[in-house]
Order: structure tokens, then C-alpha cells, then sequence
């Protein structure tokens, strides 16, 4: 379709709806002749939406490729979006948690299940802030237990035969810290045997597989 004036301005008639719209209601197209696409914006979005809502698995796996393809740029973006629009998300969610009362708690249960070692992280870390101060993370726990090969440093039983459990070598209740340098895998029962002593089990361990040889 080519240029049409009407009182001085440019514009197009739409391909579609046959209405003359000023060339900024057309999508520029670099194809076309006169530079501009042939529908105009509110027809192109029209097709756009039937389309959607006719493809919608289709939809559905474009927009996974696009967000894995930009995954940082999305979060960052989300983030972003959160954090200036914290009033408008605080009220969805406690509509939402009225909506569901039940939600929230059967979540929550379902997720400690799922997470006992960070379930683990905050519980100490409550407890730690309340005494002494300082925390560790799951991961820093994850790599401990990596560090000695899943196994209890007292009995030296070995996962997935025992779980193992943060021991505070130095507990808080005689003023050690909530850090991963205070801490050792020892599996329940050890951990429960060892109740408020301070005894260091780690150097041993090392000394028993040759890491503390020079």
C-alpha cells in the first residue's frame, strides 16, 4: 500500500480493515516498498492474538526456548520488576494466601521434606543468631560432606546407610559459631552421643587417611 496524505500527514490505508491510520499505527518493515507493514498495528495484533490462542503449545515452547536462551536477562529483568512493584506483590500474595489458607502450610511441609539440609541451615542459624551469631550455607554444608566422602567422622559409617547431621564441634551453648569451620558430619545417633562435648573429630579422620602428612 503506498503513502497516503490526508491534511499533511502521512499515512496508510490497512490491508485488512481498509482504514486509513497515520504511518505510525504500521510496524516498519524494511520488505516493503514504502517501509511500513501493509496491517495496521491494531489488525497485526488481532492476527497475533488468534494465532496465540490457536497455538497455544506452540507458544508454550517458544517462550521456553526464548527464556533459556536469556535466562540471566529474564531474572535480572524479573528482579528488577519485583523490586519496584513490592507494595502490588505483597497484596497478591496475602489475597492469595486468604484465597488458599491451606497452600501455604501443605507448601511449606512438602518443601522441608524435600530440603532437609537447608531445613537444617536455618534452623541452626535461628538458634545461632539468638546465641553466638553467624551462619552457614546448604551448599557450604553439600561441599563438607563432599569434603569427607559422606561419612560419619565418629563411627565412620558412610551415606545413604546413616544421614548425616551438622555437629557444632564447639557448641552453641558454650559460645561456638554457627560457621562451617565449626562444624563436622557426624550421623544422628553420634550426634546425639556427643550431646554438649567439644571434641574435634576432623583432625583424627585426617590423620587416619594421611591428610595430615607433610
Amino acid at each position: 500500500m503506498a503513502i497516503i496524505y490526508q491534511d499533511g500527514q502521512a499515512g496508510k490505508v490497512c490491508s485488512k480493515c481498509k482504514t486509513w491510520r497515520p504511518v505510525e499505527r504500521f510496524r516498519p518493515r524494511t520488505l516493503s516498498l514504502d517501509g511500513y507493514n501493509s496491517m495496521c498495528r491494531e489488525c497485526d495484533n488481532e492476527n497475533s492474538r488468534r494465532w496465540r490462542a490457536n497455538n497455544k503449545e506452540r507458544v508454550a515452547e517458544l517462550n521456553r526456548e526464548y527464556y533459556e536462551a536469556n535466562r540471566e536477562e529474564r531474572k535480572a529483568y524479573h528482579r528488577q520488576y519485583h523490586r519496584e512493584h513490592q507494595e502490588y506483590f505483597r497484596e497478591k500474595l496475602l489475597e492469595f494466601r486468604r484465597e488458599n489458607e491451606s497452600y501455604h502450610r501443605d507448601y511449606v511441609r512438602e518443601w522441608s521434606r524435600r530440603n532437609p539440609d537447608k531445613v537444617k541451615a536455618q534452623d541452626n542459624a535461628r538458634r545461632a543468631a539468638k546465641r553466638s551469631g553467624g551462619r552457614f550455607t546448604a551448599e557450604e554444608w553439600a561441599a563438607l560432606k563432599q569434603r569427607y566422602d559422606y561419612h560419619c567422622l565418629r563411627c565412620g559409617q558412610r551415606e545413604p546407610v546413616i544421614k548425616l547431621s551438622a555437629d557444632h564441634v564447639i557448641p552453641l551453648s558454650k559460645g561456638g559459631m554457627n560457621t562451617i569451620d565449626n562444624i563436622q558430619p557426624l550421623c544422628k545417633p553420634c550426634n546425639t552421643a556427643k550431646h554438649t562435648d567439644d571434641t574435634d573429630y576432623r583432625p583424627l579422620w585426617e590423620a587416619s587417611r594421611g591428610d595430615g602428612e607433610e
